[in-house]
């Protein structure tokens, strides 16, 4: 660039970086040669060589034929070049020219700008973007830029490509061509943008994740800023020539979004065309193939062999969702900060940041919305109620960072050995817990670990997801316990039967206790009011309504028991209920015996009936030790004054706490719920 403020024929000015700014990023990527520009308006951030490009992109002679694809990077571009190249060239699959390069026939118009690294290879005389360079355009000169000219020279219908934003590309580009824009959910995108940066030698991006979320926020990553980017995509949505999409949509159903491109491409492709078209065009296919540039990502001399080794090459996960295995809480929330701050000033609706979230089991995260939330942090003022979100189908209620563990929950290795006590909390899961392990290891009483605190010896499945522990190295670490218990396992779970593996009760045993709603909500309101995580502060009656409204952790209540009601006839599930167990515990614990193949005698049972008696249990602390007089977890004062975690464990306890207006509020909704969902059981009085 001859001189400083260059003026651009898209109206735009070009600033070099200089000072400090152009130091940090020379130290964090250091693929760059010649330095880096601001553009105004728009504070377009990019490789000093654009500018030796800018006018020709601007001016580039598009045809009523081209069809462009457009992205911010990493939103789905190269898998969307395939998309259109191959319902215009290829939609039965016997185009010679599939085996080549996607480069070679999707050019990006201006990715010459990003071809002057110091890191990047000498293009050697096999490379097939120079091969095709030569063909296309004999004389010309490469150093007029390999892809533009190649961009240019392509053969009708031709498919480009390109990164810039819809403003530094001539105002006349939809009265002429067709565009397809994708976005993708800025998490994601910032997560494989980043891989993208430390992969690429021509970035080689050298810093932390962290630092790199911080470059994304503030526009300082080459192709920023991403929010003005989609934006300008966004507002020409209803442009008859600019086909929107989402990435999310993409993945979620592929066929109704290459229905929706055959109509705007005008293709016509009959259903088997199309069906070739998302086989060709799946991740799994296109990351075998690993054919973006003409050799494999572990061959690629522009990519780092080290990388590729450690975390893949440029096909490397695809996934929605994967930012969740990346990212920290403390990441989550400054990407969410940077997300809701320009949502305010975008003016669309990104949905995909909401609606498209979805895990492994299908269901799909929301996040409370500001009031509701507002509402419920004012009275569960623990940290375990300070960011919340909903699951569809079913209005499952958990805290954020249940959906950093949901997936691998989700794909758990159950063993056939294991037996999963479940409950909704507060319904005898520790008692049940107790009884379970001690019936499968210590029936004589004389294991060494008899009084070790239950939740070393039978695991609580997600409590991962109401402690942040990474900056303590210890994130994940329920699961990881659970890794290395040995068999026999018990593990102890609040979650649903939707929410864990499909194939669990084709795996492992399972014993499920329900128990009278009335006692479960006025346990579960002392419980919430005694640990300091939940910390709740207002009265009975409003705990009241929100259990019945499903606003408590795990709920709502007659959902989780219905998935296992209806399971209740599996050869691999237990149904019991806390009342019978509490009163006829030796009938009870003869079922268990049956079910779990223990083969007690009856003195064993006796023994187990009587060491895991709520009297015994409530004498050894069997749940957390000597953590209950911790005064950073636990309220001592409403301990001393309502008791601690094992409090009464009576029937019909309800009935001295419950007002009458509150028994007919949950009266009622015990009426509604059983008649509507059709649990045919009645919780005994």
């Amino acid at each position: 660039m001859s001189e400083a403020n260059e003026s651009l024929l898209s109206g735009h000015k070009a600033t070099p970086l200089e000072g400090e700014d152009l130091a940090q990023q020379d130290k964090n990527f250091i693929g760059f040669t010649h330095g880096l520009v601001r553009l105004t308006p728009g504070g377009w951030f990019l490789p000093s060589a654009y500018t030796n490009y800018a006018d020709k992109i601007y001016n580039f002679q598009w045809r009523g034929s081209d069809v462009v694809v457009m992205s911010y990077p990493r939103c789905g571009s190269s898998w969307m070049q395939e998309v259109v190249w191959t319902m215009r060239n290829n939609p039965d699959l016997d185009n010679p020219l599939a085996t080549t390069p996607i480069l070679s026939r999707v050019p990006i118009v201006d990715m010459d700008m990003l071809t002057d690294g110091k890191k990047m290879p000498p293009i050697t005389p096999d490379n097939p973007l120079l091969q095709g360079f030569l063909k296309l355009c004999p004389g010309a000169n490469p150093a007029d830029g390999v892809n533009l000219q190649v961009s240019a020279a392509m053969p009708d219908p031709r498919v480009i490509k390109s990164h810039l934003p819809f403003s530094l590309l001539h105002p006349t580009l939809l009265e002429k061509a067709k565009v397809v824009y994708i976005a993708r959910n800025p998490r994601d995108m910032v997560v494989s943008l980043y891989h993208h940066c430390r992969l690429i030698n021509n970035f080689s991006y050298s810093g932390t994740l962290d630092q790199f979320i911080k470059y994304v926020v503030d526009d300082d990553v080459v192709y920023g800023p991403y929010w003005l980017h989609v934006k300008e995509a966004w507002e020409k949505r209803q442009h008859p020539n600019l086909h929107f999409l989402f990435y999310e949509d993409l993945r979620a159903d592929a066929m109704a979004e290459l229905k929706k491109l055959n109509d705007f491409l005008g293709t016509k492709l009959n259903q088997e065309q199309l069906e070739n078209v998302a086989r060709h065009t799946s991740f799994s296919e296109m990351q075998a193939r690993d054919n973006l540039m003409g050799s494999k990502s572990s061959e690629n001399p522009m990519m780092n062999p080290d990388i590729v080794k450690q975390d893949g090459g440029f096909f490397r996960k695809g996934e929605v969702g994967s930012w969740k295995e990346k990212l920290t809480t403390e990441m989550v929330e400054k990407l969410d900060q940077w997300i809701k701050k320009n949502l305010n000033q975008v003016p669309f609706k990104y949905t995909l940041i909401q609606a498209h979230m979805e895990l492994h089991s299908g269901h799909k995260i929301k996040y409370l919305g500001e009031k509701e939330m507002a509402k419920l942090k004012s009275d569960f003022t623990g940290c375990g109620y300070q960011d919340l979100l909903r699951l569809s189908p079913g209005r499952w209620l958990y805290p954020r960072l249940y959906m950093k563990y949901a997936d691998k929950l989700y794909n758990f290795e159950f063993k056939q050995s294991d037996v999963l006590v479940m409950t909704y909390p507060k319904c005898g899961t520790t008692w049940v817990q107790e009884v379970v392990w001690t019936m499968l290891n210590n029936p004589d009483l004389k294991h060494s670990k008899t009084h070790q605190p239950i939740m070393y010896r039978s695991p609580f499945l997600e409590l991962d997801m109401f402690t942040d522990l990474a900056e303590d190295g210890l994130e994940g670490v329920m699961i990881k316990l659970l890794e290395t218990t040995p068999d026999p396992r018990t593990i102890k779970t609040h979650l649903p039967l939707s929410l864990m593996p499909s194939s669990l009760l084709n795996t492992t045993k399972v014993v499920y206790v329900a128990r009278n709603p009335k006692d479960v909500v006025t346990s579960y309101y002392h419980h919430c009011r005694i640990t300091k995580l939940v910390n709740y502060k207002s009265s009975l009656e409003q705990f009241v309504r929100y259990f019945v409204d499903d606003n408590v952790v795990y709920g709502p209540y007659w959902l989780h028991v219905k998935e296992a009601w209806e399971k209740r006839q599996h050869p691999n599930l237990h149904f019991l209920f806390y009342e019978d167990l509490k009163t006829d515990t030796m009938a009870e614990l003869g079922k268990l015996n049956d079910f779990l193949g223990t083969m007690l005698t009856e003195n064993q049972l006796e023994r187990v009936a009587i060491h895991t008696s709520f009297d015994e249990m409530k004498t050894r602390k069997a749940l957390l030790g000597e953590m209950e007089d911790d005064p950073n977890k636990f309220n001592l004062d409403i301990i001393s004054l309502d008791g601690g975690f094992f409090r009464k464990g009576d029937i019909g306890d309800w009935q001295t706490k419950l007002t009458p207006p509150m028994e007919d509020k949950i009266n009622k909704w015990i009426e509604d719920n059983l008649n509507e969902i059709g649990i045919t059981f009645k919780f005994s009085n």
